[in-house]
């Protein structure tokens, strides 16, 4: 079990259970930022800033990050939650891909992508164009999927990026042993 891939989903489970505490530590039906909001535009600062720190934390990432309409949104607690459904699908499936990571080889394929990305380019694309709307079930499964794919490939990014450290540290061991002896 690599230590890399390990904290990779400590920090990614962390994230998510954040996500869904944070709601919970606000008085109920406090937060719901109605239809306004647009991804990289600080919307509802004036709501943020009266909030507890770790919550101000969580809702202003969000905040900056994505939409977070409402409609597009689950609530726990009664308050909206900091992401959007598709984006809180992409959270969990970090965790689910980090997590599956840290147990088994990973060797990437490129269909995979199809896969990951296919379904969430093709539901947001729909949208956009106004072709048909969305549940926020079917973004959370879409963006679950992507999240899926990108905790698997950042997984293999890390023990592609150990295993290089790994084989460089070696040879730069075996390396100063042979000066080591070449100078006795």
């Amino acid at each position: 079990m690599s230590k890399s891939k390990l904290l990779f989903f400590i920090i990614c489970l962390t994230w998510f259970l954040l996500l869904l505490i944070i709601p919970y530590t606000l008085p109920s039906n406090s937060v719901n930022f109605d239809e306004k909001g647009k991804v990289g535009v600080v919307d509802f600062q004036n709501q943020t800033n009266t909030m507890n720190p770790c919550a101000k934390f969580v809702y202003s990432t969000g905040d900056s990050f994505c939409h977070q309409k409402a409609s597009r949104s689950f609530f726990l607690n009664g308050n909206q939650m900091a992401y959007c459904s598709r984006c809180s699908g992409i959270f969990l499936g970090l965790v689910i891909g980090a997590g599956i990571a840290v147990f088994r080889y990973v060797d990437f394929k490129w269909q995979w992508i199809v896969i990951g990305l296919g379904p969430v380019g093709i539901d947001g694309m729909g949208q956009l164009f106004g072709f048909w709307e969305s549940t926020n079930i079917i973004r959370l499964i879409t963006g679950g999927l992507a999240g899926i794919l990108t905790g698997l490939a950042v997984a293999v990014i890390i023990q592609e990026l150990c295993a290089s450290v790994s084989k460089h540290t070696k040879i730069s061991v075996k390396n100063k042993n042979q000066d080591d002896d070449e100078k006795l």
